[in-house]
């Protein structure tokens, strides 16, 4: 069951996101309805931005002029396209390198490369996803006229 959880929710990253912001509302809806009443829940996310963005979504794709042989070729350090940022940061870290090849996990093809940067870049684009989705929940609960 986890891996078909993770298949579905690696697919569909804005339902990943929007889980913390989910699970307020059913514990708000249910404590209403139970005990008539009215509270608001607020929904902390712990999680490192890295561990939500995706390597494929951040990569380089690889030089069309490489020839098929450098492609199929599995170097000792990579990371698969499917893996979340946060493992590609934590294998940089522990083999000392700043750049990892990224190997399609079907194909055992080498797609493109990811390097330090655009994993900094990945984190920046996670914290402004928060921030927008923070900035809706409160102006829909200004709609309701409940307070954040």
């Amino acid at each position: 069951m986890p891996d078909l959880l993770w298949s579905f929710f690696r697919d569909n990253p804005s339902l990943s996101r929007a889980l913390p912001a989910l699970a307020a509302e059913v514990v708000r809806a249910r404590v209403s309805a139970k005990y008539g009443l009215r509270v608001g829940v607020i929904a902390i996310l712990h999680t490192d931005p890295l561990e939500i963005v995706i390597v494929s979504d951040l990569m380089l794709p690889i030089s069309q002029h490489l020839n098929a042989v450098e492609k199929t070729v599995t170097p000792e350090f990579f990371i698969y396209a499917d893996c979340t940022c946060r493992s590609a940061a934590e294998l940089m870290a522990t083999g000392g390198i700043a750049s990892l090849p990224v190997v399609d996990r079907t194909t055992q093809r080498i797609n493109g490369t990811i390097t330090l940067q655009d994993l900094l870049k990945g984190r920046s684009r996670a914290v402004v996803r928060e921030n927008e989705r923070l900035r809706l929940v409160s102006q829909l609960n200004n709609a309701r006229g409940e307070h954040n």
